[in-house]
């Protein structure tokens, strides 16, 4: 039984014939899945040259199995939702971007590291230095650091 809509078809180097149909379930966004259909009046071919039957079942592509965030295409391309992109639309895409080490987990949806907070991640809370007064600490360090290392070298 074919589920949803069709969205292509296509035939493959040996006249066979496959229809992608788009489907949506309850637990997962679009996909497609690709059928095979099966001419009873086509001639069979010799016995050495058949394929192995393959069960009943949906043929699924790549592109069905694991686009997300997106629908396949006939050419089994996963095009994106908007805020999703990559391959198979699994990246969630933040504009702007989140900050001080924020992760983006859904389409401009930031989860941020401790200590901060805001839509980007951008607010840092009392008492934790930002971006920049961490990067000048650690300038600091390093000048100390390389101080101390000249100072060992006279006590030798």
């Amino acid at each position: 039984v074919l589920v949803g809509h069709i969205l292509g078809f296509g035939e493959d180097e040996l006249g066979e014939v496959y229809i992608l149909a788009s489907s949506k379930s309850m637990s997962q966004s679009q996909s497609g899945r690709l059928y095979k259909l099966i001419d009873p009046k086509r001639p069979h071919a010799p016995k050495e040259c058949q394929r192995q039957l393959q069960p009943p079942e949906l043929l699924m592509t790549a592109c069905s199995r694991y686009c997300k965030n997106g629908l396949c295409t006939p050419t089994s391309k996963c095009c994106c939702n908007p805020g999703w992109e990559g391959p198979f639309c699994r990246i969630a895409k933040c504009e702007p971007a989140c900050r001080n080490g924020g992760v983006c987990v859904e389409p401009n949806k930031c989860m941020c590291k401790s200590g901060y907070s805001g839509s980007q991640c951008e607010k840092s809370e009392q008492g934790m230095p930002n971006d920049q007064e961490k990067d000048g600490i650690l300038d600091h360090i390093i000048d100390m650091t390389s101080y101390l290392i000249d100072l060992t070298s006279y006590i030798v």
